[in-house]
């Protein structure tokens, strides 16, 4: 079992997942993560054959994981 818990602009939101390794469920329950970022506006969809943006420095985000 794998928990992550993550607070973005005063919402809450969590995962918990289970899988046959520690290295499964740590990607289930990044997906799950993923998902509701996406869902409560957070993260834009990607299109087919959108180009990556360049990288560039951003802040570090202090997040908490239980």
């Amino acid at each position: 079992m794998f928990c992550s818990s993550i607070i973005v602009s005063f919402v809450a939101i969590s995962a918990r997942e289970h899988a046959s390794t520690k290295k499964q469920a740590a990607q289930n329950t990044s997906l799950s993560l993923v998902r509701q970022l996406f869902h409560i506006g957070v993260l834009e969809a990607a299109e087919p054959g959108q180009l990556q943006p360049k990288r560039k420095k951003v802040d570090e985000v202090h997040v908490n994981t239980k």
